[in-house]
């Protein structure tokens, strides 16, 4: 059972993002695990998220099977956060579900974006050097 903590961040984080993936992955019946062998040594996040195929044909039909993919609605996806190979990583990971998504790793970028981006959604980190949430 992940049981999240507010020591005190060096780096300056505010100590929430875990208490929000638990949140977030409850409200829909699922797990996370935490796992470290220390500090410097990484981390491991587990999500374990029910799925039956009875859950999966009462939500989507009888006949949707495992291996078919759900079509998802494309949306222009601003993503904000000053860790740049972690907005480059959400980047990538949303344009290969076909999403328009676009990086920016300040403040001032990010308030410039919309201008000609538009976007639809925004993942933003709210604790940033220099200007914040």
């Amino acid at each position: 059972m992940l049981k999240p903590s507010r020591p005190t961040k060096p780096h300056g984080g505010l100590g929430i993002g875990l208490t929000l993936v638990k949140t977030m992955v409850e409200l829909h019946g699922a797990t996370v695990e935490a796992v470290s062998e220390g500090p410097g040594r990484g981390s491991e996040f587990i999500v374990r998220l029910p799925a039956t195929a009875k859950s999966i044909a009462a939500t989507y039909g009888s006949g949707f099977t495992l291996g078919r993919s759900v079509p998802v609605p494309r949306h222009r996806v601003l993503i904000v956060g000053d860790v740049r190979p972690s907005a480059n990583t959400l980047s990538m990971m949303l344009k290969a579900l076909q999403q328009d998504a676009r990086a920016e790793y300040d403040g001032p970028s990010a308030l410039a974006a919309p201008v000609d981006f538009r976007p639809q959604i925004a993942f933003l980190d709210i604790a940033m050097p220099g200007m914040d949430g």
